[in-house]
């Protein structure tokens, strides 16, 4: 019989056993009850270390299990230990803890069952599913140690940057971002790998386990192309710093994503399948990383950073992992021996080819919805790996607009932006399909009209009569070739308008060489013709007209090796391709075939250069690191003693090199080496007074002497020289050291051995300098191959590649484009220089020239996209969040520098007359108008915003208060002094004008803005039409300030439940005990103090600004409760008084909330009173009526309350159905003397 408390269940569960802060292992929960958990540990190594480990019964692990979809981990206390396992207590008793071991057990048996009903047939499944499970378990292992390597280095430099970011703040506000996102950081630091891991490694075993697909499935991706539309900044901002960062990382890392990508999709995919999830991809790290850090509420413009850090130190090192990720499917014999170039290039050819066989197929003119799509289309929507990864939970992005959230490319990203860009030409909507809003999508007609214009077009730069060079020049030929009567509108040439902005990216490069810029600009034609017949251009995997755009800009470069051999080459290459266009395949292939072996040519040279600097480097490291490792030893030795010159002049005489040469050929732990010092140390125990030991000497003296001659003749230089050496220090071994020995003390060669501070001095820097050992650690992170622009603060700049670091990070090598080492700087010199701006880390030039110049066109439609939101498409103002954001500057430039600015707002009064009796129309052409009156009067470095809807702003820096007051004047004369007019219309404006003056001394932000626009709603109130001037210890404004902070309080006493119930009884009159008492319910409100405070103010602010109802309800819960709690009490009292506001007579749904609560809580109703004040503000009698005796018919009661005191006292008590009155105090104060009071209350 069981005689637990709680009762044990057998269960099998596979688990994780975490104990300190070791890796964990794998365990099974055998069974568990409420109390806790018995877990097995099958590895007998990991079982013994653990309880070696434990130093009492009481030590802390954690067990994690799977959870449905969910990780489960559960803190436990050891209590107990068996001989294969340990009994675990739960730290919380937490029954959500027990349902989720029962869920998994059901899962379990679940999958036991299904595993059961397998065939035999089905056993080499079972056997490739273990080998997928094991291939994962390798790989997860190598994404986490890529991460334990890197995420340190990240937290570091994040902690720096944000530091310095903060330092250079200028006001304390914007300092406190920064600071705030530090301690942030510093709480997320133990957990940020384990959160990272446990998302990739999860995601990584869903994939291999076939389960992501079921996972995702949420949204299609043909959904998730199809969803587009504006977005808030906020909202568009950070997903656009998640996508850049992830659209970067997969074209750093193109070539060999794509060869992990075929591979994933052979070990883990399913045949015909299609691509399978990379769960190791920059997306999947770029979106697993915001998971993260999104709790921490991040400024944008700190998210930025944080973003940049994360790409400089994990994202742009991804490249090492995919080399790890590949090496372990190659040794699994997963595609081992593959060429993804060919691959890719010969893939796409043949699809080509097979749509083209579809197209000559299909009739003329007939839609096929099966053929719409190319095989590339297929692919893209499949998830490139070059491209943002299906599915990727993006949480609140999720909820923001799923179809931007999976953007599948750079390209999908500049085309959807493109898109947005463009809403201004279509009344402010995003097009359609159907409207032409991407290309690809024209109808046969639309499409013939736009090919014959390009045709026009073509000829006309052919035959030099037009050139492409002017900006708009493409999109303008064509339309010029079309014609004013063409169907082709505006919409439609929305791809020319792109690859133009494409090529102006690339062509104005400044490594572009300026002869071949006017060439270049001639491919956009052939580029735009390949778009439109084939719109995965951009985004498949392999694209020739892509690859040819790419050599030609690579062989461009002023850089270039070959660049004037190559210039006719590239000259014929872009005719070909712009006589040839889209048409010719041959040709294309042709093209690149030739481009292809130029650039492979000049590969090959710059390698070996390159291959020559890095050997010539690894040479002269070698040397130094023997030299001071020499010169340690030497020192260690011989110190700062006297040593006889004889020994010295061994050393310089050849055993230096002697050392050098052992060290070279030997190594350190060699015996030849070794033997070196050790000659050394039995020379001074014999020639360095004081110093001999008999039980340390090896060597007898002839034997000693016949070692250094054997070991100098291997050096010498000069045999007579080094015979005279030997031959002295054989007569010091012989006859000793005397007082007419000559002896010297040791001096090492001046420089084999600079200190950083040495070299910092050199430099005219201080070794203590705090910011240029932060710019140290910045020039530590770099890494071979990025690109720098040296001398950029001048006009004369060049990029150089970082080709070699020393091992001390002392020493950086750069080469130029033809790989030739160009500089050979120190860390310290480098350092100096990033810090000067002289040189410039460079994060995109080693991208094709395509994918950066998309890039770019990104980067470029993202800031006018930030500049339209930051203004008022009505107007061109700017709007209120800019506006605020322009006073926050302006305080901090005001405390900064001493400026004085004054605040000035607007209320326009006749908007909403116009706005109604002349339409919508009319009302946006006056704001325009009132706008342009404003800025017509206002100085140059004004800054003037639309901040409501007939709300207008201007913030500009001044002398002083009096000349703000004039310019308030002017701006208000300006817009009153002349009517607006429409039609045969014409209306009078009159303007509220408020205004404020702050200095040094006033940096509240928001209460600037706040105080001008109370000003004018309290001039509007009392029908005030001066212009209000602000100061601090304005009365107004100190009393509407009191209100406020009441309802400021009322909304903390409300959530944080600091408001108190007291009850007041109420008397009988009559005597006896005749009844049970009654009591009234009042209230009132604890301070932060604990301090009671007068309920007055409290609901005088609360009925003014609407939260009484809320009171009310808050009360009423609050005695329903009590009443439910305390029967026993209750039986003896008669009922509650409770006061209703006129708010909850007049709320709908007041009486669904009563009601509601009377079934929550079971309490005799009839003991439930509300009172209704006779001066209450009840909107409809007969609606209180209603409300009344519905209350009635469940047994509630109702009292009238301060009968007497108002003109409808008696309509009151004729309409409303009360049982009680309580008549006003003041009828009943002197009843005994008054006959009027005492007939009023007989009545």
């Amino acid at each position: 019989m069981e005689k637990r408390d709680f009762p044990r269940e057998g269960v099998d569960i596979d688990a994780v056993f975490n104990f300190g802060e070791g890796e964990g292992n794998l365990c099974k929960i055998e069974d568990y009850s409420g109390e806790g958990i018995y877990v097995t540990i099958p590895d007998q190594r990991y079982l013994k270390s653990v309880k070696d480990s434990l130093t009492d019964i009481d030590s802390i692990v954690t067990v994690t299990f799977k959870a449905g979809s969910r990780y489960i981990a559960i803190d436990c206390v050891v209590v107990h230990q068996q001989d294969n396992g340990f009994g675990l207590k739960f730290v919380h008793q937490n029954p959500k803890n027990v349902d989720a071991i029962k869920l998994a057990a059901e899962a379990t048996a679940k999958r036991k069952s299904n595993d059961a009903l397998l065939s035999k047939e089905q056993g080499h499944k079972n056997l490739a599913a273990a080998r997928k499970s094991n291939l994962i378990k390798v790989a997860n292992s190598r994404a986490k140690s890529f991460l334990e390597e890197r995420v340190p280095e990240f937290l570091r430099a994040l902690n720096e940057s944000l530091m310095t970011e903060a330092e250079i703040q200028s006001s304390d506000a914007a300092q406190h971002q920064y600071f705030d996102a530090m301690a942030g950081f510093k709480k997320l630091a133990n957990r940020l790998l384990e959160q990272l891991d446990g998302t990739i490694s999860a995601d990584a075993s869903d994939v291999a386990n076939g389960r992501w697909k079921e996972k995702r499935g949420e949204t299609s991706a043909d959904e998730a192309e199809g969803s587009l539309s504006l977005v808030e900044k906020e909202e568009f901002e950070d997903w656009l710093i998640v996508r850049v960062a992830t659209s970067r990382t997969e074209l750093q890392f193109r070539d060999i994503l794509i060869e992990l990508q075929l591979r994933l999709d052979v070990a883990f995919g399913q045949e015909d399948s299609g691509r399978i999830y990379n769960p190791y991809g920059p997306a999947a790290y770029c979106h697993a990383f915001y998971d993260c850090i999104r709790p921490l509420r991040l400024s944008h413009r700190v998210e930025r950073l944080v973003f940049k850090i994360y790409q400089e130190r994990i994202l742009s090192e991804l490249g090492s992992l995919y080399k790890g990720l590949n090496k372990i499917l190659i040794d699994a014999d997963v595609l081992p021996d593959i060429n993804v170039a060919k691959y890719l290039a010969s893939k796409a050819l043949k699809d080509r080819a097979n749509v083209k066989r579809e197209a000559t197929a299909q009739p003329a003119g007939t839609p096929n919805p099966e053929h719409d799509k190319t095989p590339q289309m297929e692919q893209a929507m499949a998830g490139l790996p070059g491209a943002a990864v299906a599915g990727a939970q993006l949480g609140s992005f999720e909820q923001l607009q799923a179809g931007l959230a999976r953007a599948r490319s750079a390209y999908s990203t500049a085309s959807k932006l493109w898109q947005i860009h463009s809403k201004q030409g279509s009344g402010g909507q995003v097009r359609t399909a159907a409207q032409g809003g991407a290309p690809g999508e024209l109808s046969p007609a639309l499409a013939n009209e736009y090919a014959q214009a390009i045709q026009s077009v073509r000829h006309q730069v052919l035959d030099g009569s037009v050139n492409l060079d002017s900006p708009g020049a493409l999109k303008h030929y064509i339309a010029q070739a079309t014609g004013p009567e063409s169907p082709l509108g505006e919409q439609h040439l929305d791809s020319a308008d792109m690859i133009e902005n494409l090529f102006s990216n690339i062509v104005e490069s400044s490594r572009i060489e300026q002869s071949l810029r006017s060439d270049l600009r001639k491919l956009e034609i052939p580029l735009l013709e390949v778009l439109l017949a084939d719109p995965t251009l951009f985004t498949a995997d392999f694209h020739p007209a892509r690859q040819a755009v790419n050599y030609i800009a690579l062989l461009s470069d002023r850089g270039s090796v070959n660049l004037n051999q190559n210039k006719p080459v590239i000259r014929q290459s872009i005719n070909e391709l712009v006589q040839k266009g889209s048409s010719d395949p041959d040709t294309l292939n042709n093209v690149v075939g030739k481009l292809d072996t130029l650039v492979e040519k000049e590969k090959k040279l710059i390698e070996r250069n390159l291959s020559r600097v890095t050997e010539a480097c690894v040479g002269q490291e070698k040397v130094k690191s023997a030299n001071i490792m020499v010169e340690r030893e030497l020192t260690k030795r011989l110190g700062d003693q006297d040593v006889p010159e004889a020994v010295l002049k061994l050393i310089d005489g050849g055993w230096r090199d002697l050392m050098r040469l052992c060290y070279f050929r030997e190594g350190l732990g060699s015996r030849a080496w070794e033997m070196t010092l050790i000659v050394i140390d039995q020379l001074l125990l014999r020639l360095v007074p004081g110093a001999y030991d008999e039980t340390k000497i090896l060597f007898k003296s002839d034997e000693l002497t016949k070692l250094i001659q054997k070991g100098i003749s291997k050096v010498e230089k000069n045999a007579s020289s080094s015979a005279n050496i030997v031959s002295e220090i054989d007569t010091l071994l012989q006859d000793g050291v005397t007082d007419s020995t000559s002896v010297a003390v040791y001096k090492a060669p001046q420089g084999i051995v600079e200190s950083p501070a040495e070299r910092l001095v050199k430099l005219g820097l201080d070794d203590d300098d705090k910011s240029i050992q932060r710019w140290m650690k910045r020039a530590k992170s770099l890494k071979e191959g990025q690109w720098l622009e040296f001398d950029a603060n001048s006009d004369n700049s060049v990029l150089n590649q970082l080709a070699w670091v020393s091992e001390q990070f002392d020493r950086y090598v750069f080469v130029n484009h033809h790989g030739m080492k160009v500089k050979d700087i120190s860390l310290e010199e480098l350092a100096l220089k990033l810090k000067s701006g002289d040189i410039i880390v460079l994060s995109d030039s080693s991208m094709p020239a395509v994918e950066k110049g998309l890039d770019a066109l990104i980067q470029k439609i993202y800031d006018q996209l930030a500049f339209e939101s930051a203004h008022d498409q009505l107007t061109g103002l700017i709007t209120r969040k800019e506006f605020e954001r322009c006073i926050a500057q302006s305080v901090a430039r005001s405390k900064k520098n001493d400026t004085y600015y004054v605040l000035i707002f607007i209320d326009i009064l006749q908007f909403k007359v116009i706005n109604n009796t002349c339409g919508y129309e009319v009302g946006d052409s006056f704001l325009r108008d009132v706008g342009n009156r404003i800025k017509s009067v206002a100085f140059n470095d004004a800054m003037i915003g639309r901040i409501g809807g007939n709300e207008f702003g201007v913030l500009v820096p001044i002398e002083n208060e009096k000349k703000g007051y004039l310019l308030a004047a002017e701006i208000k004369s300006a817009i009153e002094e002349k009517r607006f007019v429409s039609g045969d219309q014409s209306f009078v404006i009159t303007a509220v004008v408020s205004m404020i003056g702050f200095g040094s001394e006033n940096n509240q932000v928001l209460e600037l803005l706040r105080s001008v626009e109370a000003a004018a709603e309290i001039c509007k109130k009392s029908g005030q039409k001066e212009i209000q001037l602000v100061r601090p210890g304005d009365e107004r404004m100190e009393e509407r300030d009191e209100v406020m902070s009441w309802v400021a309080r009322i909304n903390r006493a409300l959530d944080e439940e600091n408001l108190k119930v007291r009850c007041q009884m109420i008397y009988p009159i009559m005597g006896g005990n005749s009844g049970l008492p009654h009591f009234e319910v009042l209230l009132t409100v604890v301070d932060e103090n604990g301090e009671h405070l007068p309920p007055a103010d409290f609901i005088k602010a609360a009925e003014e600004y609407s939260r009484m109802g809320s009171v009310d309800r808050w009360v009423i819960e609050s005695v329903l409760v009590w009443m439910k709690e305390n029967p026993d009490v209750l039986s003896r009292m008669g009922g509650f008084s409770i006061n209703l506001s006129g708010h909850s007579l007049n709320d709908e749904t007041f009486l669904d909330f009563i009601f509601e609560a009377l079934v929550r809580y079971q309490v005799p109703r009839q003991k439930l009173i509300f009172e209704i004040t006779e001066t209450t503000a009840v909107a409809n009698l007969e609606d209180a009526a209603d409300f009344i005796n519905e209350m009635k018919g469940i047994g509630c009661r109702f009292s009238l309350d301060d009968f007497g005191a108002g003109q409808s006292s008696y309509a009151y008590l004729k309409r409303l159905p009360v049982d009680f009155i309580k008549i006003d105090g003041a009828f009943v104060r002197n009843i005994s003397e008054d006959d009027v009071d005492y007939a009023l209350v007989k009545s």
